[in-house]
């Protein structure tokens, strides 16, 4: 599998493709609350959010970063059910 270096670490490209996806999930997903919310998406993002489609992404950005930090992308995390159910909750908690 091929890997590539981030921070001095390696990383499988695999992974960096999954968390582009659950990144490109998560702000599709924002996009869509804030379209069912207000009704237009332009309005959504205009009046209802200041920051507009870069808050958007950065609200993406930290929750990925929360569920890397809780280590929801470690090797053989789907196994152990009874603790990715919790790293998951505390993730979108925060």
């Amino acid at each position: 599998m091929r890997t590539v270096s981030l921070f001095k670490h390696h990383v499988k490209a695999i992974t960096l493709v999954l968390g582009g996806l659950d990144f490109l999930t998560f702000v599709a997903a924002i996009l869509a609350a804030a379209h069912i919310r207000v009704g237009s998406l332009e309005q959504a993002l205009s009046e209802h959010a200041p920051a507009g489609l870069p808050g958007v992404a950065l609200a993406a950005l930290v929750m990925v970063g929360t569920m890397v930090a809780t280590g929801l992308y470690q090797r053989r995390s789907g196994q152990l059910l009874p603790w990715l159910l919790p790293r998951l909750a505390i993730a979108f908690v925060i």
